[in-house]
Parts: C-alpha cells; structure tokens; sequence
C-alpha cells in the first residue's frame, strides 16, 4: 500500500491540474489534451477515484485504527517503555551507590 499509494493518488489527481492557453484550458502533463470538464464523465470518475483512494483509503484505516484502540495501545506501550528505562536507570544508579559506599 505505501508503494502504491503515491502514485495513485497523484495519477487520479492530474486530471484537475489544468493550465489555461488563451481561450482553452489543457491538462499540465499534457498539453495536446484538452482538460475535461464536470459535464465529462471522465472528471467525474477522476473525482470519485480522488475520492475514494487519495481520501477515503487514509480516513478507512485512521478510523479503523480508532476503532480498535490502536492509540490506546501505542500510549500504554510508550509509557510502559519509560518505566522500564526509569527502573533501569533506578538499577544502575542504586548498583553504583551501593558499590561507592564499599570503596570508600
């Protein structure tokens, strides 16, 4: 999906990125076609593909995620790994200490 979401995304785009020549407007990639219009069914495909892939694909998967407590989860496992580097660290210092008082 992240190798082929992309492009993808950007090919159902290009159909809207139209540049005006005098009285007509072309599409930027290229300039020998002329840009269709909402009265065309292929603008209206390449909005319902914009649509669906470059917005609706990203919104299914952050409500999904949503959905199944991913965030719950990620908050639990970071904070989870800070205690385990506090109670490292809380190790290491109380070892050295312990082992400085015997020196010294």
């Amino acid at each position: 999906l992240f190798i082929a979401f992309p492009p993808a995304s950007l090919a159902s785009m290009q159909i809207f990125n139209c540049r005006r020549i005098e009285n007509q407007r072309y599409l930027t990639d290229d300039l020998r076609e002329v840009c269709p219009t909402t009265r065309d069914f292929t603008w209206w495909y390449a909005f319902f593909a914009t649509s669906v892939w470059a917005v609706g694909i990203p919104a299914f998967f952050f409500l999904s995620m949503r959905y199944h407590g991913v965030h719950i989860m990620a908050r639990k496992k970071k904070k989870k790994g800070l205690v385990g580097v506090l109670i490292d660290k809380f190790r290491k210092d109380s070892e050295t200490h312990d082992s400085s008082q015997f020196t010294g």
